[in-house]
């Protein structure tokens, strides 16, 4: 990303979508580091962060992150997620802050030169092309699927090292390679295959987690059978 240190730079996080997609690939994002890093190379108007809050938890896995960003110089922008039962009677939280998110980034529109979105969400097309109409320079952070395989590489390679090291003391010395070679490529596949399929990450990062490993576990299965020799029994 080409930032010109002239620029006035606006920060718009859509952390539901940031977060889920996070925890689907396994990464801790250090908001500290990102701040600095924009603030080190234009002048940074502000840091906006947006997402819903289930108001009757006792305990949400989010609120330390809220909490440590509103005290940490990002503006962050919350509201109550609206609870429903689905057709199928499983409890559903619904907290879409994509309106919120929107109306706040045109009302900037006249002091800031460079929008950068964090977001994978394809409902902010409409607003990046308004923007851009304005003549300001909008930038889309999202993990596209080179970023998915490189994750899936390196959790392969230390699963599959791992795993190897035990082949290899179990005495199959002639999978051990190939198996910790293979693993990386096969994660990789699986991660990507989970967005290929239109998993939505936002609503459902559990179900794109399992849809990856439902293909590595079919593609491990595969490989496997390839490697282990057949055992004949006689009567």
């Amino acid at each position: 990303m080409s930032i010109d240190p002239r620029e006035k730079v606006v920060l718009f996080i859509d952390g539901a979508n940031l977060y889920a997609t996070s925890k689907a690939i396994g990464i801790d994002i250090d908001y500290r580091r990102l701040l600095a890093e924009f603030q080190s190379k234009a002048y940074l108007l502000r840091a906006y962060y947006y997402t819903a809050l289930v108001e009757d938890q006792e305990y949400s896995s989010i609120r330390p992150l809220i909490d440590w960003l509103d005290y940490n110089g990002f503006t962050v922008v919350t509201k109550p997620a609206k609870e429903f039962t689905d057709a199928t009677g499983r409890r559903k939280i619904k907290g879409n802050m994509d309106i919120e998110l929107t109306v706040d980034a045109l009302e900037m529109a006249p002091y800031f030169d460079h929008m950068v979105l964090f977001s994978g969400d394809g409902d902010f097309t409409a607003l990046v092309a308004a923007l851009q109409r304005r003549g300001k320079r909008v930038t889309v952070v999202t993990p596209g699927p080179r970023d998915l395989a490189v994750m899936g590489v390196i959790s392969g390679a230390v699963l599959g090292g791992a795993q190897g090291l035990v082949l290899a003391r179990e005495g199959h010395r002639g999978l051990a390679v190939p198996w910790a070679l293979a693993m990386p490529v096969l994660f990789a596949l699986g991660w990507c295959a989970s967005t290929a399929i239109g998993v939505n990450v936002e609503d459902q990062y559990t179900v794109f987690g399992a849809a990856g490993a439902v293909l590595f576990m079919v593609l491990s299965g595969l490989l496997l059978a390839r490697f282990t020799p057949t055992r004949t029994h006689v009567a």
